[in-house]
Order: C-alpha cells, then sequence, then structure tokens
C-alpha cells in the first residue's frame, strides 16, 4: 500500500511539474538558458526556430548568429562555429525543412550596409545548394530592415522598403522580392504607401515596419507608417495588411485598418500605434498586437493594448472578441504591456508579457483564437506568471508540446527559456 502511495504521490508531481504554463526542468533547473555574453553583441530582434528534437536555434548579431540549444538545454559549442561573422543586424529566422533561413545586415569595411539572406544546414554550415553555391544571397543596397517568410511553392518571399532620397518624397516604397528554393531573385514589386504632408517638412520623422507571416494562399504582410507630427510629438500612422499569392505576386488592394476606436475604450485622441505582432492563426485569419496611447483620456491609466483578428481578406474578424478587439488587461484589470504574440496549436494563441512591465516575472496568456476568452486549462484561469531568470522576453515560438522565450536573463545575456504549452482536453 506504501509503495502505491508513492508512486501515485509522484505520478501527482510529475503531472505539476508538466502543466500548461509551468517551467520545462528539463530543459533548464533554473528557467533559462544563456547563450552569449553580457553586453555582447545583441542587435536586431532575437529569433528563435524549434527543432524537431526539441532544441531550438537562436539568432544574435556579431561573432556568432546562430546557435544551437539541445532539447537538454545545452549549447552545442560546435554548431554554426564555421559560419561567417559581421551580421550587424536581424530581423528574422524561419525553418525550411532540416534548414534554417535568417536575414542578416552586413556592414563591409568598404561600403555601405547589404542586407542578406543566409540558409544553414541542419549541420550548422553554410548550405550550398542556396545562393549560387554559398549559401548566401545579396539584395539590392537600398534595402532596409528585411522581413522574410516561405511560400506555398517551395520560395521565399522578402519585404523591406527602399531608402529615399535626403529630399523625401510623398510615397515610401516597400520593396517585395520572390526567391527560389535556391536563393535566385524570380520577381521584384514596389508597393507605396502614402506619406502625408503633414506641417513642415523640417524634422519630419517617418518610419516603415513590417511584418511577414506565411499563410495557406500564400504570405499576408503588416505595414506600418508612422510620421512624428512635430509640433505636439503624437504619430499620424497607416497600418494596412497586404496579401501575396504561392508564387509572391500581390493579390489585391491593400486592406488599411487601423486604431479600432469603437472597441476601446477611453477612445478620444491617439498617440501611438506600435507593431509588436503579427502572426497566422491556420485558418487563413491572422492576428496583431498593438498598443495605443490616449493623449486626452482621463483614465488612469491612458495606454491600452489590443490583440486584434483579421480575416483571411485582411479585414476585422467581428466575431471575434468585442468586434473583432481583445483588450489585454491583468487578473486586477491592470494593464498588461505585450511583448510578443504567438499561434499555438488547437485554435489558441498565446500573449507574452516582458518582465519589466509586469511585477518582476514573464507573464504568459493563452486565449481561444474563435472567441477571443482565456483558456482555462492553462496556468489560473488562462494566464501563467513565468518564474525564470529572464528579466525581458522578446520573441516567442511554439515546438511540439513547449513554448520557447527569447530574451535576455537578469545577466543581459541572450538567453532562452521553455515552458510547457500542450493542450490538455
Amino acid at each position: 500500500m506504501r509503495a502505491r502511495f508513492v508512486v501515485i504521490a509522484l505520478g501527482a508531481l510529475l503531472v505539476a511539474a508538466c502543466a500548461p504554463g509551468t517551467p520545462d526542468l528539463g530543459f533548464s533547473p533554473n528557467g533559462s538558458v544563456p547563450y552569449g555574453v553580457a553586453g555582447g553583441p545583441t542587435g536586431g530582434r532575437t529569433a528563435l526556430v524549434p527543432t524537431a528534437d526539441g532544441g531550438v536555434i537562436a539568432t544574435r548579431s556579431g561573432d556568432r548568429p546562430l546557435t544551437r540549444i539541445s532539447a537538454e538545454g545545452v549549447v552545442d559549442p560546435t554548431w554554426g562555429s564555421t559560419l561567417p561573422t559581421g551580421c550587424h543586424d536581424t530581423s528574422g529566422a524561419i525553418a525550411t525543412g532540416t534548414s534554417v533561413l535568417f536575414t542578416c545586415s552586413h556592414l563591409p569595411a568598404n561600403g555601405p550596409q547589404v542586407w542578406q539572406v543566409w540558409r544553414v544546414t541542419a549541420a550548422g554550415v553554410l548550405d550550398p545548394a542556396f545562393g549560387g553555391g554559398n549559401g548566401i544571397v545579396d539584395l539590392p543596397s537600398t534595402i532596409n530592415e528585411l522581413e522574410i517568410a516561405a511560400l506555398p511553392n517551395g520560395g521565399y518571399l522578402g519585404l523591406g522598403y527602399a531608402t529615399l532620397p535626403p529630399s523625401r518624397t510623398s510615397v515610401a516604397p516597400l520593396i517585395a522580392m520572390a526567391l527560389s528554393s535556391a536563393g535566385a531573385m524570380v520577381s521584384t514589386t514596389q508597393i507605396d504607401i502614402p506619406i502625408p504632408v503633414i506641417e513642415s517638412p523640417i524634422n519630419f520623422e517617418w518610419h516603415i515596419a513590417t511584418r511577414l507571416v506565411s499563410v495557406p494562399a500564400g504570405v499576408a504582410a503588416l505595414e506600418r507608417r508612422s510620421a512624428v507630427i512635430p509640433s505636439n510629438g503624437l504619430e499620424d500612422v497607416t497600418t494596412r495588411v497586404q496579401h501575396f499569392d504561392a508564387d509572391g505576386a500581390v493579390v489585391d488592394s491593400p486592406v488599411f485598418i487601423g486604431p479600432p476606436l469603437a472597441s476601446l475604450p477611453n477612445a478620444d485622441t491617439v498617440g501611438f500605434y506600435p507593431i509588436p505582432g503579427f502572426v497566422s492563426l491556420g485558418d487563413g485569419r491572422t492576428a496583431t498586437i498593438a498598443t495605443v496611447t490616449y493623449v486626452l483620456s482621463q483614465a488612469p491609466d491612458p495606454r491600452v493594448s489590443f490583440v486584434q483578428v483579421l480575416g483571411a481578406n485582411g479585414s476585422p474578424d467581428l466575431q471575434f472578441g468585442n468586434g473583432g478587439v481583445l483588450v489585454l488587461v491583468l487578473a486586477d484589470g491592470g494593464r498588461l504591456d505585450p511583448t510578443a504574440l504567438v499561434s499555438t496549436n488547437g485554435g489558441r494563441f498565446l500573449v507574452v508579457a516582458g518582465a519589466p512591465a509586469n511585477g518582476g516575472a514573464p507573464l504568459v496568456a493563452r486565449y481561444d483564437a474563435h472567441t477571443g476568452t482565456l483558456d482555462p486549462t492553462y496556468g489560473n484561469g488562462g494566464r501563467a506568471g513565468v518564474v525564470l531568470a529572464h528579466v525581458d522576453v522578446a520573441e516567442a515560438r511554439t515546438g511540439i508540446d513547449q513554448l520557447y522565450l527569447g530574451g535576455t536573463d537578469s545577466a543581459a545575456r541572450p538567453a532562452v527559456a521553455r515552458i510547457w504549452n500542450h493542450i490538455k482536453p
């Protein structure tokens, strides 16, 4: 009887240790695995690519652009050690079969910055079948902040904005580049985003941010143009969704979306509308996440973060949440400052909030992708405060039954954590 009790108790402990929203202690006993030095080169967005064996590949800039971490949380010191150095910036990475494709901003000693696309094999070396034999494709020097996504035809779609002349123009040109599976340039398309004339052009600043995701019919792009208004420091913002077909060609006119004021509280003067995330929900719909600031709001906290779900044509899915919008709040009604959005299996998505804005520990919340309601099988009523050695979370990706979080640890080193994310019946 005692032996049976011990077995039952041990089983209960194992189930609790593997509960959705809890750290995967098989990956690291203290919650995260560092893969770089404190204060080392970490430019660009953190990008994670989970591997089929339960490990993960993480990007960082500088001496070693890719690092492989095993399913047991061990950094492989030899994998990727022969890759060239000098990635000044990275903006994304995707899995392509057993290889990894990622973007790299290279700054030659005697030339302008050039964005490149690298493909690295499962062995951690540049793929000779890509880029004419050296595994690297150089893109035109006018391209900035390159995004990349896989196309259904086996190729890839890159999207970046083109450098404008000092005099500026009335449009900000985006350049869409379709690449073959071997990295050959198949086509390029210029897509213009209007830049409004706001007051005097002196000190007038604008910025383009894009995100790409693969969808069943091709690729969806989220495009945001922001311009600072000199007199008050606010932003004039245009946000839209553009779709590309299986070959990377534009298939429709862009659908303009923008702060869904009618679905948000205290909707008066909007000052900020960023794009920290854009994901495919796997059924043709996409989701984006953003934060707005209400300049004239009388509320104690004028910042509101929300998830907006868009249909296959880019228009808001009015069946989701409140008119297509889910306002994000903490359990006590306070503000949740999101840092990552990730799609997961079973018709759910996850919102991740980094530690500094949420009480000293990362917070993960899991929602039903159709209704916008919290998933009661996850954490405590749909939310999980994750006790990790992280102080910041900038990226999240799902593996088989786990969620990978990329950011920095308490020693300011780039680090990856893994928590359980399986769907309970």
